[in-house]
């Protein structure tokens, strides 16, 4: 757009083009975008969600609950680290590691 001597202002079509420009440069959907290691957001919540399903759920009343102590804790961590193994092996590329790398 211009201004002219006389106040009026006149549209010119480059303004219009950059805008057009800008709107058809849009970024990719959270599917199609992958981190910088590859694996993609779906790959991710894919293996989140079969973790949660391999988790029981906890029992809401607290009523029967005891303060944990220390056998109680590292059962805790023990679950806690199987559940990682299994939601880690559900990532594609963490099952193409070598092995020592998985360990």
């Amino acid at each position: 757009m211009h201004l002219s001597a006389n106040g009026h202002v006149y549209w010119d079509g480059h303004t219009v083009q950059n805008e057009r420009d800008r709107i058809s440069c849009r970024r990719p959907s959270y599917d199609e975008t992958t981190n910088n290691s590859g694996i993609s957001l779906s790959a991710l919540l894919n293996a989140e969600l079969y973790s949660r399903q391999m988790t029981q759920l906890a029992d809401g009343d607290i009523s029967s609950k005891k303060v944990a102590n220390i056998s109680d804790v590292c059962e805790s961590m023990k679950q806690q680290l199987l559940i990682l193994v299994d939601w880690a092996k559900n990532i594609p590329q963490f099952c193409d590691l070598p092995l020592d790398d998985q360990v």
